[in-house]
């Protein structure tokens, strides 16, 4: 495990001084720093301050605990929080779970192994959470730059997908067609790339592979718009 994991406890008294020696017990490397309630900062416990945030709503009634817990998550995100929840109150984890808790620990559950695992457990979460978005963003960025590419492309462009309907047009080709992106999307080649037949006068590049030659578009003369009207 990671040396040197700071973990911020905020609790009120015994429950404090419970959870720092349980934590101390853990046999993990530890740098655990324990505060009352009111001494959290205004805007929260930024990532600066801490790995892994553990807070007591135990003595808490359930409202003002859960606001609490609203509170901080709403200034800290990026930190992953343990709850230490009432035994009796069976509905309070799953509410907690909703506002981006990642682990919930029943007060008579503290234990230093049951809290070991919860920080082992909270970590590999946001770990995972770290490198989910990582990905994303380079989807995201290699997406916009694929487009951009597309866009640029000074022929008419059709991408559709495994049974014939439209995926993408660019700008070329709504010029083309008469059809914006939006209208042709989900629609038959054929019904938007109107091809009149007539002496060859071209090719149409596809992109399949495979197509038979009863696939391929028959020789054309023009393209006709959605207006009706005709491009050579």
């Amino acid at each position: 495990m990671t040396d040197g994991i700071r973990v911020l406890v905020v609790a009120s008294g015994e429950s404090r001084e419970r959870l720092c020696r349980a934590l101390e017990e853990t046999g993990m490397t530890l740098r655990i720093r324990g505060i009352r309630p009111e001494e959290l900062p205004e805007r929260g416990p930024g990532p600066e301050m801490s790995d892994v945030l553990f807070v007591d709503i135990s003595e808490s009634e359930e409202e003002a605990g859960i606001d609490r817990i609203r509170s901080i998550r709403d200034e800290i995100p990026g930190v992953p929080v343990v709850v230490i929840g009432r035994d009796d109150r069976p509905d309070e984890g799953s509410r907690l779970m909703e506002l981006g808790v990642q682990d919930v620990v029943p007060r008579g559950g503290i234990s230093p192994d049951r809290l070991g695992l919860s920080v082992r457990y909270v970590l590999a979460i946001a770990r995972a959470e770290e490198r989910t978005a990582r990905v994303k963003r380079r989807l995201r960025e290699n997406r916009e730059w694929l487009a951009a590419t597309v866009r640029s492309i000074g022929d008419a462009l059709f991408t559709t997908d495994a049974d014939g309907k439209i995926t993408y047009i660019n700008p070329v080709a709504e010029g083309l067609t008469g059809w914006t992106q939006g209208e042709a999307s989900g629609k038959a080649l054929s019904e938007v790339l109107r091809l009149e037949r007539g002496p060859f006068a071209g090719s149409i590049r596809h992109g399949r592979e495979g197509t038979s030659p009863a696939e391929e578009p028959a020789p054309v003369d023009v393209v006709v718009t959605r207006d009706g009207s005709r491009i050579p």
